[in-house]
């Protein structure tokens, strides 16, 4: 029998515990004073930074340090507007003011996190905006890896079991197309067993902290293949 030629697409997914998660903050207000609207955003990032800058500790290099519950993060500048503030009639009576400010924090103490995110959602004018799990660079790329060869082994099995019936069991590969590669960065959920209203003074002894449900990161990968059989 001649050599049977024959094109297969392999497919993988693979998922692993999330290892980094960035908390995302949002501090805003509005109101008819913009100069009070304004300080009350500041006033909490103020704060917010005071709390999150003793745990992202760096080595002399500028490296998060070793034992670092936080290893980067960043805040926007203030953003203001206004807008007209109508009566019942549609009459402009005066102006609306707000300001904003968000914060990306990555943490890899989990426990840590809840923790800060607790005394953040008891903050005036802060709240949780959203959490991404993520894994860790190396982590990430050994995934990637692994799942290019297990969706190339897939492609070759679906091959063999193919070309078997004809008595045909070597294959050599003659070319190999990615078709589709994705990662996935999930987006986890945090509850709250048990919080009080807003503290100014942040959470009271006695309250609960947030809880963390971390979701899996999942890398998936589809290659095709054409073989041809010896």
């Amino acid at each position: 029998m001649p050599p049977i030629t024959i094109t297969t697409t392999g497919r993988s997914e693979i998922s692993r515990p999330a290892e980094r998660a960035i908390l995302r903050i949002e501090v805003r207000d509005t109101g008819i004073h913009k100069t009070e609207v304004s300080n009350n955003v500041l006033g909490s990032t103020r704060r917010i930074k005071e709390m999150i800058e003793p745990l992202n500790a760096k080595l002399n290099g500028g490296e998060p340090a070793p034992h670092a519950a936080i290893t980067h993060w960043t805040m926007d500048t203030l953003h203001t507007r206004s807008y007209p503030r109508d009566d019942d009639h549609g009459r402009v009576i005066g102006h609306e003011f707000s300001a904003a400010a968000h914060f990306a924090v990555k943490f890899k103490d989990f426990s840590q996190m809840a923790s800060v995110a607790t005394d953040i959602s008891s903050m005036p004018y802060a709240n949780i905006s959203g959490i991404a799990w993520q894994l860790t660079d190396a982590t990430r790329q050994s995934l990637m890896a692994k799942s290019r060869g297990m969706a190339t082994e897939d492609a070759r099995e679906r091959a063999t079991d193919y070309v078997r019936p004809f008595g045909k069991q070597k294959l050599l590969a003659l070319e190999i197309d990615e078709s589709r590669e994705s990662y996935l960065q999930n987006t986890g959920t945090y509850v709250a067993a048990r919080m009080h209203g807003s503290v100014p003074g942040g959470r009271q002894d006695g309250d609960d902290e947030l809880s963390f449900h971390p979701e899996d990161v999942s890398f998936s990968s589809a290659v095709t293949v054409k073989f041809t059989t010896e």
